[in-house]
């Protein structure tokens, strides 16, 4: 929904219900898809895993080092896809 749709929506009762419904849907989405991941859990072994704090993961204040990244690729693919990585990478 642009900017635009969505200045509109403050004109009308329903229509503004019909925006927080909206809002609301998403809402409930986003907190479906976090607990189907289990990014809490997940964050946490990241942060423990690349040597930092789990508050400032939470915080979103970024890694103190870039390993978050490769980490996260790797469970990401072997819990979501499925994909163990080659025994050419590790060696």
């Amino acid at each position: 929904m642009s900017a635009r749709a969505c200045a509109g929506k403050f004109e009308d009762a329903a229509a503004l219900m019909g925006l927080v419904a909206h809002a609301e849907t998403d809402a409930w989405l986003a907190l479906s898809l976090a607990s189907y991941l289990n990014l809490l859990p997940l964050s946490r072994q990241l942060s423990c895993l690349s040597g930092s704090l789990w508050s400032r993961t939470l915080q979103a204040r970024g890694p103190a080092a870039p390993e978050h990244l490769p980490l996260l690729k790797l469970i990401w693919n072997v819990r979501v896809k499925g994909k163990w990585p080659s025994l050419q990478i590790w060696l």
